[in-house]
C-alpha cells in the first residue's frame, strides 16, 4: 500500500515531514530545498551577414538555413552554406550556443521581426523581404514543408515606417526544424524571435 495514503481505513493521507503543505513532486536542489527556476526568455535575435567580398563577387543569391541542429536538412538536400556567410547570435554568446540550447529545449515563437540592410547603404532600407520556409526533418523521410511565412503580411501598417517587418510566425522550433530563406549578396538580415514558451525544460 502507498505509505502516503496509509492512514485510517486508507482514507487519511500521512504526509512525510518534508512534504507538509507541498505537492507530491517538488523540485529540489539538495535533500529538501526547493529549486528556483527562472521564466523562459521571451526574446533572441540572429544576424545573417552576406557582405563578404567573395559572395558579392559571385553575385548569386545565397540560401540560408537557420537552426537545423541535427543537420538533417542540409545533409538530405546535399547543401551546405558557404563559409563566407556569417551567422551570429545577437543575444547569446554565439550562434552555436543558441542552437545547442534549442537542440535540448524547443522554442515556441509567436512573433518574428525582420530587418534587411544593404552594405552599400549604412542605413537599413525597407525592402520586400524574402519568404521563410519552416521545414521539418525526420528519419526515413525527406524534409517536409510545414509552412511558408510571408513577412510582408505584417501585424501593423506602421511597420513600413520602421524599416522592418513585424509579423505573426506561430511556429515551434525543435532539433528537427530548419528555417530557410534566400539572402542577396551584400545584404545583412536581422531576425528577432519573440518566444512565448519553451518545451522540454527540466525542473
Amino acid at each position: 500500500m502507498n505509505p502516503v495514503l496509509n492512514g485510517r481505513k486508507g482514507r487519511t493521507p500521512v504526509i512525510p515531514p518534508n512534504m507538509v503543505n507541498k505537492p507530491t513532486i517538488v523540485g529540489t536542489d539538495g535533500p529538501n530545498a526547493q529549486q528556483w527556476t527562472p521564466n523562459a526568455s521571451p526574446y533572441f535575435a540572429i544576424e545573417v551577414d552576406a557582405t563578404a567580398q567573395a559572395l558579392v563577387d559571385a553575385g548569386v543569391p545565397i540560401p540560408v538555413v537557420l537552426f537545423d541542429t541535427n543537420r538533417q536538412y542540409q545533409q538530405r538536400t546535399n547543401y551546405f552554406m558557404p563559409l563566407e556567410l556569417i551567422i551570429k547570435s545577437r543575444t547569446d554568446v554565439s550562434y552555436q550556443a543558441l542552437i545547442d540550447d534549442i537542440n535540448e529545449v524547443a522554442a515556441v515563437v509567436d512573433v518574428l521581426q525582420m530587418q534587411i540592410c544593404n552594405s552599400a547603404d549604412p542605413n537599413c532600407n525597407f525592402n520586400f523581404f524574402p519568404s521563410l520556409d519552416l521545414m521539418y526533418c525526420q528519419r526515413g523521410q525527406k524534409p517536409s514543408l510545414i509552412k511558408t511565412i510571408h513577412p510582408d503580411m505584417g501585424v501593423s501598417e506602421n511597420q513600413y515606417h520602421l524599416n522592418r517587418a513585424t509579423f505573426q510566425a506561430d511556429m515551434v522550433i525543435t532539433q528537427r526544424h530548419a528555417l530557410t530563406f534566400t539572402i542577396q549578396p551584400g545584404e545583412k538580415a536581422l531576425l528577432a524571435f519573440y518566444q512565448s514558451m519553451e518545451l522540454g525544460r527540466k525542473y
